[in-house]
């Protein structure tokens, strides 16, 4: 799926990273290949109303869902929408490749059935 970087000095972050619908196939290396933090997360899963779901990060420039391990994953109940603050930031160095499934283990290659939504404040 197309993502989004818009690149802007303030004092919560540089680089804020929208996709308008992340599934299995993952966004790979949104950042760039440079390291940095991501300071803040926001997931819509409004459009899934039966079903919760898992967005995932990997410190990588490239991932391949069913085999790469996450190093983040956010949980998000059906229907909602769910704002993640990291407040000191978690570091990445190779760049951030994100994806989403329904189940949050790493062999999960599950889509979500509609769009779901999702940026990233990061640096």
């Amino acid at each position: 799926m197309a993502f989004t970087k818009v690149t802007a000095t303030t004092d919560l972050g540089t680089a804020l990273i929208t996709s308008e619908d992340v599934d299995s196939s993952p966004n790979n290396n949104v950042t760039g290949a440079s390291g940095g933090r991501i300071y803040q997360v926001r997931i819509d899963n409004t459009e899934n109303g039966s079903q919760a779901v898992y967005f995932k990060i990997a410190d990588a420039s490239s991932a391949t869902p069913g085999v790469t391990n996450a190093d983040l994953i956010f949980y998000v109940p059906k229907g909602e929408k769910v704002t993640y603050v990291i407040n000191t930031g978690h570091p990445y160095t190779s760049g951030v490749s994100m994806w989403c499934t329904t189940f949050p283990s790493t062999t999960s290659t599950s889509s979500p059935g509609n769009s779901v939504p999702v940026s990233l404040l990061a640096t």
